[in-house]
């Protein structure tokens, strides 16, 4: 049986996670961008985009709606807000 975690990422917050297996991050709304320990590259992903995530420190930036999937899924999520700047 899949389980999942969906969140809202709006904007000015950073999303900071350890996942402790894979998963499958699916970009349902929005855009995000996303840098693993994991990963060579960053990533970013548009509505409707996925990618499968290693076990690892994860940082996402953005603006939409998330969705981890796995069949045992292992996440701690943080959020943090980051401080509005005018320009």
């Amino acid at each position: 049986m899949e389980r999942y975690l969906k969140l809202q990422l709006e904007h000015h917050e950073l999303l900071l996670a350890r996942l402790g297996r894979d998963a499958q991050l699916c970009c349902d709304s929005g855009q995000v961008w996303l840098a693993s320990n994991r990963h060579p590259q960053d990533v970013v992903l548009r509505a409707g985009e996925q990618y499968l995530l290693g076990a690892g420190q994860i940082l996402i930036e953005g603006q939409g709606e998330l969705r981890f999937c796995a069949d045992e899924l292992d996440i701690r999520p943080y959020f943090q807000t980051l401080p509005h700047r005018e320009q």
